[in-house]
């Protein structure tokens, strides 16, 4: 079994097709067509579902099994090309929710690359549940996550809450209390951040009237750019946000669920990662001790 042919698989499971998987692979069509085919021979089983007019890839029962392997075959693939490579460097990989890879941690992250110079560090930006399914699969070293959810394989440890706030177009009132009547709804930056955020949210400002559902944390400050706009946001995204853009700072009179995020690590993690994981986290609850999640305003008003 060939490691090309086991990345040609994933990659149309990744691509939902085989036509935009071979356009990363730049490769034909025809040339993944036949790796596939070449992995279900070796298998003796059928890895995709084949029917006429079907747009996006769907996997039988052995693909998704087999889906899990070649994950963890591709993972080790890649640390076996990197000991030679990286001699003396110390990789760990982690999944995390948008809004801590995007504000709440970019101070932490910055700090690693600065003062950490023997930590190459393997970033990428999921939703929870991919990460969960990532963690068990052991394709990530560490995951964090904003949703609660059981698993046998993982250690789930509260990692920080954080208090909500408004973050609005500057109209004056930096840092004061206001009324929800005070927010026009119609002018909301809407961005779900929980179930228990969203049932709140609905109670309050019924019938979805926000001006815009952003889907990811990250783009709520650049769609706040009109007088009277606003959004409901995490401490620290307000923090990160009010350092790159001119905005202000509200607290709602009326209590707003918070949000907790979580640590995951698995129960039987890889030898060779264990003590790099280990040093990642003295470092970042360190970094958590010294900054805890506040939307301070930067001018220090």
């Amino acid at each position: 079994m060939k490691l090309e042919d086991i990345e040609a698989f994933c990659n149309v499971v990744d691509q939902g097709s085989i036509t935009k998987a071979a356009d990363v692979m730049y490769v034909t069509q025809g040339a993944v067509s036949k790796r596939i085919k070449t992995l279900e021979e070796e298998l003796g089983v059928q890895l995709i579902v084949r029917k006429s007019g079907m747009r996006k890839v769907e996997l039988t029962v052995q693909g998704e099994e087999f889906l899990v392997l070649a994950r963890q075959w591709q993972a080790l693939s890649k640390e076996f090309q990197g000991i030679h490579a990286s001699s003396g460097i110390h990789e760990i990989t982690i999944g995390s929710v948008d809004m801590l890879n995007c504000f709440s941690f970019s101070g932490l992250y910055n700090q690693i690359l600065e003062e950490e110079k023997d930590i190459r560090l393997d970033m990428h930006t999921m939703h929870s549940r991919e990460i969960y399914a990532a963690m068990e699969a052991q394709r990530l070293d560490l995951g964090m996550v904003n949703l609660l959810l059981p698993s046998k394989r993982l250690v789930i440890t509260k990692l920080f809450t954080e208090e909500m706030y408004i973050v609005i177009y500057p109209c004056g009132k930096q840092g004061e209390t206001v009324d929800p009547d005070f927010l026009d709804p119609e002018k909301e930056i809407y961005s779900r951040w929980s179930d228990e955020f969203e049932i709140w949210h609905d109670q309050l400002w019924p019938g979805r009237r926000y001006r815009m559902h952003a889907g990811t944390g990250s783009m709520v400050p650049y769609y706040l750019t009109g007088p009277g706009h606003w959004s409901i946001c995490p401490a620290s995204a307000v923090r990160g946000m009010m350092s790159r853009f001119r905005f202000e700072y509200l607290k709602l009179s009326v209590t707003v669920p918070e949000r907790t995020f979580y640590l995951l690590e698995h129960r039987s993690p890889r030898e060779s990662r264990t003590d790099t994981i280990e040093r990642f986290k003295k470092i970042m609850y360190a970094y958590l001790e010294e900054h805890r999640p506040q939307p301070a305003d930067p001018a220090g008003s």
